[in-house]
């Protein structure tokens, strides 16, 4: 019988450190997912959000040249 519980308590043992090492493999692709849209921002230039007053005037009255 003690046998039996003490590879119980192992087994319950080994999976508590498999999830521990699944939960550290999410966090570590979480980390470089993060680290690999970090790099792109920075060699992608970024658009403008919102357009000056005077060049949303000039596209709805073009000026007649």
């Amino acid at each position: 019988m003690s046998m039996a519980a003490a590879e119980k308590l192992t087994s319950t043992e080994d999976e508590e450190n498999n999830i521990a090492m699944e939960s550290s493999k999410v966090a570590e692709k979480l980390d470089q997912e993060k680290k690999r849209k970090n790099q792109n921002s920075i060699l992608k230039p970024k658009k403008k959000k919102y357009r000056s007053i005077h060049n949303l005037y000039l596209e709805t009255n073009p000026i007649n040249l």
